[in-house]
């Protein structure tokens, strides 16, 4: 069975995922496939199988964010890729990575996702 790659990633994410949500400039896929192994989704159809099971959660999450952010002006984007307000004004709030890790949040827990972010960007 095929594992996950960068490429992978994106060829299921875009199949499953609002493309007008898809980053214009570039997605860290690379960053993602981390993640994912961390919690365990290491084949395209897990990876598949966690989007789809909270498609309409994760939906709701992007409605509650772009709402939350809509009105509020955004000064300086500190990650790489398109830029938050770019995407705001398009009508989007989550990149396809974005949507990905709130799929691990709904499956995993938001603070369980959180700490491994938080350790993995400290090099821990």
């Amino acid at each position: 069975m095929e594992g996950l790659n960068v490429n992978v990633i994106e060829a299921v994410l875009g199949e499953l995922l609002p493309m007008e949500n898809k980053d214009r400039v570039a997605e860290p896929y690379y960053e993602l496939l981390a993640d994912l192994e961390h919690f365990g989704v290491t084949t395209p159809s897990a990876l598949g199988s966690l989007v789809s099971t909270h498609k309409r959660a994760l939906l709701l999450a992007e409605a509650r964010e772009f709402r939350r952010y809509v009105n509020v002006e955004v000064l300086e984007d500190s990650e790489p890729g398109e830029r938050l307000a770019d995407r705001l004004a398009r009508g989007v709030y989550f990149i396809h990575v974005g949507f990905a890790r709130q799929a691990l949040s709904e499956q995993f827990g938001a603070e369980a996702v959180r700490d491994w972010l938080l350790s993995k960007n400290k090099g821990v």
